[in-house]
Protein backbone atom coordinates (compact mmCIF):
# COMPACT_ATOMS: atom_id res chain seq x y z
CA UNK A 1 0.00 0.00 0.00
CA UNK A 2 2.75 2.37 1.02
CA UNK A 3 4.97 1.94 -2.09
CA UNK A 4 1.57 2.24 -4.79
CA UNK A 5 0.74 5.48 -2.28
CA UNK A 6 4.45 6.66 -3.44
CA UNK A 7 4.51 6.30 -6.82
CA UNK A 8 1.03 7.61 -6.91
CA UNK A 9 2.14 10.85 -5.52
CA UNK A 10 5.30 11.08 -7.69
CA UNK A 11 3.09 10.81 -10.73
CA UNK A 12 0.91 13.18 -9.65
CA UNK A 13 3.71 15.69 -8.38
CA UNK A 14 5.38 15.46 -11.86
CA UNK A 15 2.37 15.92 -13.68
CA UNK A 16 1.45 19.17 -11.70
CA UNK A 17 5.19 20.22 -12.08
CA UNK A 18 4.93 20.44 -15.98
CA UNK A 19 1.42 22.07 -15.23
CA UNK A 20 2.53 24.42 -13.26
CA UNK A 21 5.56 25.38 -14.84
CA UNK A 22 3.55 25.91 -18.27
CA UNK A 23 0.99 28.25 -16.14
CA UNK A 24 3.70 30.06 -15.18
CA UNK A 25 4.75 30.24 -19.04
CA UNK A 26 1.34 31.55 -19.52
CA UNK A 27 0.97 34.27 -17.19
CA UNK A 28 -1.58 32.95 -15.61
CA UNK A 29 -0.68 33.76 -11.63
CA UNK A 30 -3.47 32.50 -10.12
CA UNK A 31 -3.67 29.34 -11.46
CA UNK A 32 -0.39 29.03 -11.27
CA UNK A 33 0.16 29.61 -7.21
CA UNK A 34 -2.92 27.29 -6.98
CA UNK A 35 -1.12 24.34 -8.17
CA UNK A 36 1.93 25.15 -6.81
CA UNK A 37 0.52 24.92 -3.54
CA UNK A 38 -0.83 22.11 -4.48
CA UNK A 39 2.51 20.42 -5.51
CA UNK A 40 4.13 21.58 -2.02
CA UNK A 41 1.75 19.46 0.02
CA UNK A 42 2.19 16.38 -2.47
CA UNK A 43 5.86 16.77 -1.50
CA UNK A 44 5.25 16.53 1.60
CA UNK A 45 3.28 13.22 0.83
CA UNK A 46 6.24 11.92 -1.01
CA UNK A 47 8.71 12.52 1.31
CA UNK A 48 6.49 10.69 4.44
CA UNK A 49 5.71 7.97 2.17
CA UNK A 50 9.25 7.77 1.10
CA UNK A 51 10.67 7.89 4.81
CA UNK A 52 8.07 5.35 6.09
CA UNK A 53 9.59 3.16 2.90
CA UNK A 54 13.11 3.74 3.76
CA UNK A 55 12.69 2.27 7.22
CA UNK A 56 10.66 -0.81 5.80
CA UNK A 57 13.32 -1.78 3.03
CA UNK A 58 16.33 -0.77 4.47
CA UNK A 59 17.50 -4.00 5.66
CA UNK A 60 16.40 -5.69 2.49
CA UNK A 61 18.19 -3.86 -0.03
CA UNK A 62 20.83 -1.62 1.95
CA UNK A 63 22.86 2.21 0.73
CA UNK A 64 20.87 1.70 -2.19
CA UNK A 65 17.76 3.07 -0.55
CA UNK A 66 19.40 5.76 1.14
CA UNK A 67 21.08 6.82 -2.27
CA UNK A 68 17.41 6.99 -3.93
CA UNK A 69 16.30 9.12 -0.85
CA UNK A 70 18.93 11.42 -1.49
CA UNK A 71 18.80 11.79 -4.89
CA UNK A 72 14.78 11.90 -4.63
CA UNK A 73 15.05 14.79 -1.81
CA UNK A 74 17.55 16.83 -4.78
CA UNK A 75 14.81 16.15 -7.47
CA UNK A 76 12.22 17.71 -5.24
CA UNK A 77 14.07 20.05 -4.61
CA UNK A 78 14.94 21.43 -7.98
CA UNK A 79 11.64 21.09 -9.33
CA UNK A 80 10.78 24.09 -6.24
CA UNK A 81 13.90 26.03 -7.42
CA UNK A 82 13.00 25.57 -10.81
CA UNK A 83 9.54 26.95 -10.26
CA UNK A 84 10.44 29.88 -7.49
CA UNK A 85 13.47 31.10 -9.98
CA UNK A 86 11.31 31.11 -12.82
CA UNK A 87 8.43 33.07 -11.02
CA UNK A 88 11.39 35.59 -10.19
CA UNK A 89 12.43 35.65 -13.50
CA UNK A 90 15.70 33.93 -12.82
CA UNK A 91 17.70 31.69 -15.26
CA UNK A 92 16.71 27.85 -14.40
CA UNK A 93 19.28 26.14 -16.96
CA UNK A 94 21.36 24.64 -14.35
CA UNK A 95 18.34 23.60 -11.86
CA UNK A 96 16.43 21.82 -15.17
CA UNK A 97 19.87 20.02 -15.60
CA UNK A 98 20.21 18.55 -12.05
CA UNK A 99 16.50 17.76 -12.26
CA UNK A 100 16.62 15.67 -15.00
CA UNK A 101 19.89 14.23 -13.99
CA UNK A 102 18.29 12.95 -10.65
CA UNK A 103 15.21 11.82 -11.93
CA UNK A 104 17.03 9.71 -14.39
CA UNK A 105 18.92 8.07 -11.13
CA UNK A 106 16.04 7.91 -9.28
CA UNK A 107 14.31 5.81 -12.02
CA UNK A 108 17.14 3.69 -12.37
CA UNK A 109 17.73 2.79 -8.87
CA UNK A 110 13.84 2.51 -8.47
CA UNK A 111 12.99 0.59 -11.22
CA UNK A 112 16.16 -1.03 -11.84
CA UNK A 113 18.19 -1.55 -8.38
CA UNK A 114 15.34 -1.87 -6.27
CA UNK A 115 12.42 -2.92 -8.86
Amino acid sequence: MWLQAHVGFWQLALVLFVISFILLIAGKPKAQKITHMILRLLYVCVFITGLYLVFHVFSTYGIWVIIKMICGLVVLSMMEMVLVRRKKQKSTGLFWGLLIVFLIIVFYIGYGKLG
